[in-house]
């Protein structure tokens, strides 16, 4: 399922580290609806099976914060998992025209919409990159974190190694093969650097061509094109 969620904030300035800020809104929502939802997706450690971008219009990046041309934005959450749909799209209903904390500013939630789904029934797909796309590469051994881009080929391989260590637990060890046979091609690709937690991460952004079984297509659609425990706005994609 894809939502559509109209914003209002009540100043035209917020954080350039802002991303964070909209966990907090997720997390604020599903608690307003019950403390059993928040506890649900934020109180362990399961996969989140939903992305989500946002459009803020047109934007003047100041030293220090983001100034909106107003005050208006869109967000838009999408997630494979019919059960989450219904546990947020319940949560984001509630919130409506309620006031949440946005850092400094506040935000409101004014209306909600479902978007109509796109079907997959071939094994080809152009993707456009609605949010960067954030490919992270972790070693355990040190503990630290590794982020590639789409120019890279290692960066194709580690979405793939990614992929394949977390979906299996969704549609089975079928699904290891599949995504070997996956093929991703850079299409109008441009590198960027996005904020984050307070770190810059290098990202990708363009649209790319996907190869691959139309169940797979369909779970990169409504999930995101990686993986992550974490939700922060990345890697959701759109058909082109």
């Amino acid at each position: 399922m894809r939502l559509k969620i109209n914003l209002e904030f009540k100043e035209k300035k917020i954080d350039k580290d802002f991303r964070v800020k909209f966990l907090s809104l997720f997390k604020k929502s599903l608690q307003l609806n019950s403390e059993e939802l928040f506890q649900k997706y934020y109180k362990n450690s399961n996969e989140k099976l939903f992305t989500y971008s946002v459009n803020l219009g047109k934007l003047k990046f100041e030293k220090d914060f983001i100034e909106m041309e107003d005050n208006k934005g869109t967000l838009y959450f999408s997630t494979y998992d019919y059960e989450i749909a219904i546990d947020f799209y319940n949560s984001f209903l509630k919130s409506l025209h309620k006031e949440f904390k946005f850092g400094d500013n506040c935000v409101y939630m004014r209306n909600i919409s479902t978007v109509k789904e796109r079907i997959f029934t071939e094994n080809k797909v152009i993707f456009k990159l609605v949010s960067p796309l954030v490919i992270r590469e972790h070693n355990k051994e040190t503990n630290k974190d590794w982020y590639l881009t789409m120019d890279n080929s290692k960066g194709i391989e580690i979405l793939k190694k990614n992929l394949k260590f977390n979906l299996p637990n969704i549609f089975g060890d079928k699904i290891v093969k599949d995504i070997d046979e996956m093929t991703i091609k850079p299409i109008n690709f441009k590198k960027t650097v996005v904020l984050n937690k307070g770190q810059m991460i290098e990202s990708s952004l363009g649209s790319i061509e996907v190869t691959a079984s139309p169940y797979l297509l369909d779970y990169l659609y409504k999930a995101g094109m990686s993986t992550s425990k974490s939700s922060f706005g990345f890697n959701m994609v759109d058909v082109l």
